[in-house]
């Protein structure tokens, strides 16, 4: 594998971007996805040394779009996590974390503009992560 600026390798040993004080890791899953679909691993590190894992994250029906792909979708929902504690804030009553709470809650607290604009640059650059 080759990765392009803002990937690099994380302490994890898988493709890796930053922004602010979190590291976002994202691998392929050892868990089969649903049908025509690829599962991911991912992993979200945290300055404070709050960490996150999961492998709930699958690719649309098209087969296997790649590690690429995969960390644009990641982006997409940690954006829709840290805007929707926003939103709910001020009635966490109603409020169904998209994450867990704490990891919504760090999220808001990170730069949305800096999230936007990564996930504007991967999804606008092809061929950032070469897989063989």
């Amino acid at each position: 594998m080759k990765l392009h600026e803002p990937f690099s390798i994380s302490a994890r040993l898988m493709a890796a971007v930053k922004v602010g004080g979190l590291t976002i890791s994202i691998d392929y899953s050892n868990r089969p996805g649903d049908e025509h679909r690829t599962r991911y691993f991912y992993a979200l590190d945290f300055a404070d040394g709050t960490e996150y894992e999961a492998d709930d994250l699958q690719s649309g029906n098209v087969g296997d779009p790649g590690l690429q792909y995969g960390m644009e979708s990641l982006l997409g929902y940690i954006e829709h996590a840290a805007e929707h504690y926003r939103y709910h804030m001020r009635d966490l009553e109603a409020y169904e974390p998209v994450f867990t709470e704490e990891i919504d809650e760090l999220l808001y607290g990170l730069n949305a503009d800096e999230i936007s604009m990564l996930r504007d640059e991967i999804e606008n650059t092809d061929n950032l992560i070469e897989e063989e």
